[in-house]
């Protein structure tokens, strides 16, 4: 089976980083992955693992975030080419924007769109109908649902996005002098958190620390 991994710019963000780890799992699950988007800085890294077809997905028409401009149908017909050579039967789509050209193309090449929405701001509007959307918080499920009106069983939380493979390998373990300057046990594995503090995140990000409090008050 071969898969499109779309996002309408490989940047250094949490929806690039959650597209390229799943779609590095789902190669060990028998998936041929294929990753489409603007390129950016994560594009070099992308290519590392699967191949990475330059898409530019226009997001602006004028001074307005839109989701489809003049420009989006020559988008839609660069992703139809994509599909064609890479002889794709399933897209995944990982932001608003690139779903909204990837039903165009999904629709027009008969292929399946899915699609999985990481957080941010976006959707700014509804999007089009689908069986099943996937959000990865709680926060995203509630906009979809209370916001754009959509049934709270079509909107599913997939929370897990973690590369396993990178937090388990030995290499990115503290050393025993980086340990001993933090006060840390070099032996217990480390998680960092990295996000920005605007409203749209804030929530999780005091959940996570109230998590951390509750296990240092249990001295673990």
């Amino acid at each position: 089976m071969k898969v499109l991994y779309l996002v309408f710019q490989a940047l250094l963000g949490g929806h690039v980083l959650s597209a390229s780890t799943i779609a590095k799992e789902m190669r060990t699950q028998g998936v041929s992955p294929v990753f489409a988007g603007a390129e950016g800085a994560m594009t070099s890294i992308i290519q590392r693992d699967m191949p990475f077809e330059p898409v530019t997905i226009p997001i602006f028409h004028g001074t307005r975030q839109t989701y489809f401009t003049w420009a989006s149908f020559a988008a839609a017909r660069h992703l139809r080419e994509i599909i064609r050579r890479h002889e794709i039967d399933l897209i995944h789509a990982f932001d608003a924007r690139s779903y909204f050209h990837a039903y165009v193309a999904g629709l027009l090449e008969q292929v399946p769109v899915l699609c999985t929405l990481c957080g941010g701001i976006d959707p700014y509007y509804n999007l089009p109908a689908a069986p099943t959307l996937i959000v990865f918080s709680e926060e995203q499920k509630e906009k979809m649902v209370w916001t754009f009106r959509w049934p709270a069983s079509r909107v599913e939380v997939v929370r897990n996005r973690l590369d396993l493979g990178q937090m388990e390998d030995a290499q990115h373990r503290l050393g025993e002098a980086e340990a001993a300057a933090f006060g840390l046990d070099p032996q217990v594995p480390k998680i960092m958190m990295i996000s920005s503090f605007d409203d749209t995140k804030i929530r999780s990000i005091h959940k996570v620390l109230d998590a951390t409090e509750m296990l240092f008050s249990r001295g673990m």
